[in-house]
């Protein structure tokens, strides 16, 4: 789930959205075992559907993978959310895993011209560098090309942000140093 600094747009699935971080997730990892030996559906039409589902089975009692054009609404019946698909039938599951597609909340990005992964988060090093030189971002709003998304995670974001402050804390210093060793 997107943190302050994005804006998740969910899969266009009636009642999808009012589930949305209960019993409808994106991270196996954060929620996976709430659902664990339940049927879960990873609903997701990409190569990464598949990923996800393979994640998903040690955990789940059944992973089905469903195109979401094939869902066309989704309520709850008491633990269990119903996927109502368009050929009539239903399936029940304990939860539900989408890819949401996520932007940024804010404009300053696009403000100070900083270069985009193509998931629409600030592209950044392993430091937090963007690139613009002296702006640097971390957390759910950044990754590097190493990564394949941002990072949901709140440690990931705090482990992030700790090394973008340790680049400008020598950015600092080295700045310091310089003036100091320029001087009479």
């Amino acid at each position: 789930m997107a943190g302050l600094s994005e804006r998740d747009e969910l899969p266009p699935i009636p009642g999808l959205a009012g589930h949305w971080g209960d019993r409808v997730a994106n991270c196996p990892f954060c929620h996976g075992h709430e659902f664990a030996a339940r049927p879960v559906a990873v609903l997701n039409a990409s190569d990464h559907a598949h990923m996800l589902a393979a994640m998903l089975a040690p955990i789940a009692s059944d992973v089905h993978v469903l195109d979401p054009a094939d869902v066309e609404a989704v309520r709850a019946d008491g633990d269990e959310l119903v996927l109502q698909l368009r050929d009539g039938g239903a399936r029940r599951v304990a939860g539900a895993f989408v890819v949401p597609v996520s932007s940024q909340r804010a404009p300053f990005a696009a403000q100070l011209g900083l270069a985009l992964q193509p998931s629409g988060s600030v592209r950044i090093d392993g430091f937090g560098r963007t690139s613009l030189d002296g702006v640097y971002a971390a957390g759910d709003l950044a990754h590097s090309d190493a990564m394949p998304g941002p990072t949901w995670s709140l440690a990931g974001a705090i482990a992030a942000g700790q090394l973008a402050a340790v680049a400008i804390v020598q950015r600092l210093a080295a700045a310091s140093v310089e003036a100091h060793a320029s001087r009479p």
